[in-house]
């Protein structure tokens, strides 16, 4: 499916993973994020799914696999690493600020996600 072949391309592997800083990482999911949603539509939560059917209420194929699942699925990584990168975003440009600098670690950039904005 070509669909599959443009998300893959923006973060391809394990391999490629290996390459990039915590916050290139981060970066990188995020616009696999706006290319998998372009094409499945927006992500959905695998919670919201197992509730419905739960509910009585059968989750169909054409439902798009939650986005932290599938590129864990298709990068190799685990997917809580992927969750992580993830929540990055939030950083928003100062992610593109600390990368290559002493705060470009996974755990620095959980501690700038967790300070209030000025």
């Amino acid at each position: 499916m070509p669909s599959d072949h443009v998300i893959s391309a923006v973060y391809r592997s394990q391999a490629d993973a290996l390459l990039l800083s915590p916050a290139e990482r981060a970066l990188h999911i995020d616009r696999r994020k706006a290319v998998y949603e372009a094409v499945h539509g927006k992500a959905k939560a695998i919670g919201a799914r197992a509730s419905r059917n739960v509910q009585g209420h059968k989750a169909t194929a054409n439902l798009a696999d939650a986005f932290t699942k599938d590129t864990a699925d298709k990068t190799g990584q685990p997917e809580r690493k992927v969750q992580r990168d993830a929540s990055a975003k939030q950083l928003g440009d100062d992610l593109k600020r600390v990368t290559g600098t002493s705060l470009d670690k996974g755990t620095e950039l959980d501690a700038l996600a967790k300070l209030e904005p000025e």
